[in-house]
């Protein structure tokens, strides 16, 4: 790999525009009127203790302010969920964005700083990801931007994997964006989604989409939040905190869905984008999900514009729910 061009943002092209201007639609705001009772937080000794499990100074583990917002939210959530909870964005100054902390592996979203946009660009066709790398390297190059201008990506695997599975796909993984001086000291600012195809899936894994910055002067706010499935990050196992384990059944997937819209509505909280209206959302789920529309999607502003759904796996044994969601006004396909 040839050294990393000058952050410069000169010679940037213009790219172009598919998701016009519209009239924001009205977003219900689920109340916050739960009782003291009911908000249940991890001390602070706790906390000092448990310290060594998050990846980030800026996370911290307690119950997900959502879960304790949202009347729909099982109470079982929010009396024994622990979530890691990220309390500020943080930026990367060389990727002109910033970013919601997340675990080694993935941050849970990112956004565009002021003067820059987040373009979303998908492939024609998924292509192995070591050729993704390559062609995302050359993509930027051909746009005058810096590899660290790569903020997120969507990708697809043959099957879930176990944990030791995923572990071992993260650490290669990880190791290119450190050659390419994005991931740093064990800190990874760049969002990811990871599913796996049910009907002709991957023979290995492969890039399905990628998500860079560009300067802009008259952007609006952009953003790509991360995949997540019905499961806390933070903890040393996925398994033992799923979200209704095991249940596919209508309610055990409302309880899932439940979960995941809480996280993909802090994660925009986090970066800044709560007053944005999400021109993007993925469903990534082999069960039906014509109910979870109404009951926990439409409610908080994640279908204000349609859904996609994607008839494929989360990344792990055991999950049933993911979803990941944008707010861009560039989409392309390379």
């Amino acid at each position: 790999m040839t050294a990393t061009p000058a952050y410069d943002n000169a010679g940037v092209q213009e790219l172009t525009t598919v998701n016009t201007a519209c009239p924001p639609p009205q977003i219900h705001r689920p109340s916050t009127s739960l009782k003291d009772e009911q908000r249940q937080h991890v001390h602070r000794d706790h906390l000092r203790r448990q310290r060594h499990r998050f990846a980030h100074p800026h996370q911290v583990s307690r119950i997900s302010p959502f879960c304790k917002s949202m009347k729909w939210c099982d109470l079982y959530l929010a009396r024994s969920m622990r979530v890691t909870v990220m309390t500020q964005a943080v930026p990367f100054q060389p990727g002109g964005y910033r970013y919601a902390p997340g675990v080694f592996q993935y941050s849970a979203g990112v956004a565009a700083e002021p003067g820059f946009e987040i373009v979303h660009a998908r492939l024609r066709e998924p292509i192995q990801l070591a050729d993704g790398f390559d062609f995302i390297a050359a993509h930027l190059n051909t746009i005058a931007r810096p590899l660290t201008a790569f903020c997120a990506c969507e990708l697809r695997s043959p099957e879930p994997f176990t944990e030791d599975g995923f572990r071992a796909f993260n650490e290669v993984y990880a190791g290119t964006l450190e050659a390419w001086g994005i991931m740093r000291d064990g800190i990874n600012p760049v969002a990811r989604s990871n599913v796996c195809p049910k009907i002709d899936p991957p023979p290995a894994p492969a890039l399905y989409a990628f998500a860079y910055t560009v300067a802009s002067d008259d952007a609006p706010p952009t953003c790509a939040i991360a995949g997540s499935g019905e499961v806390p990050e933070g903890h040393a196992t996925y398994h033992d905190h799923v979200v209704a384990p095991g249940d596919v059944s209508p309610s055990g997937m409302v309880q899932k869905a439940n979960f995941v819209a809480g996280e993909m509505r802090r994660r925009l909280d986090v970066l800044g984008m709560s007053d944005s209206v999400v021109t993007s959302a993925q469903v990534y789920t082999v069960e039906p999900v014509h109910n979870l529309i109404e009951t926990s999607l439409l409610p908080i502003g994640l279908a204000a514009h349609g859904l996609t759904w994607h008839y494929c796996r989360p990344p792990i044994e055991g999950l049933a729910f993911e979803m990941d969601c944008r707010v861009v006004r560039r989409e392309i396909i390379v």
